[in-house]
């Protein structure tokens, strides 16, 4: 099979999987070298800053003070003097207070 000259995505039929003659399948191949990569934006906090801490467990928000960008995720301690970590994919559940 030749994959030269495919588009991004192009549909192959493959063989009849079962003895139905007219049951076919569909394969669908995408090139990546031909499409441009989207880039996630990733959330830029400072030292310093004040934002809402939301809660994996129940959902609450709470207020706090981003104190440093770790190597994963920011650490972040909160109002409350507790101190959480929180993970670069996770990072939504933080909101810069303004």
């Amino acid at each position: 099979m030749r994959l030269e000259g495919m588009s991004t995505m192009q549909s192959v039929s493959a063989p009849p999987a079962d003895t139905n003659v007219n049951a076919r399948q569909t394969l669908r191949f995408h090139n990546p070298a031909s499409s441009p990569l989207q880039r996630r934006e990733e959330p830029v906090f400072s030292r310093g800053q004040r934002v809402l801490y939301q809660a994996r467990t129940h959902n609450m928000n709470y207020p706090g003070t981003v104190v440093a960008k770790m190597p994963t995720g920011w650490r972040v301690q909160l109002d409350c003097g507790s101190i959480k970590d929180v993970n670069d994919h996770e990072a939504n559940r933080l909101q810069p207070v303004s």
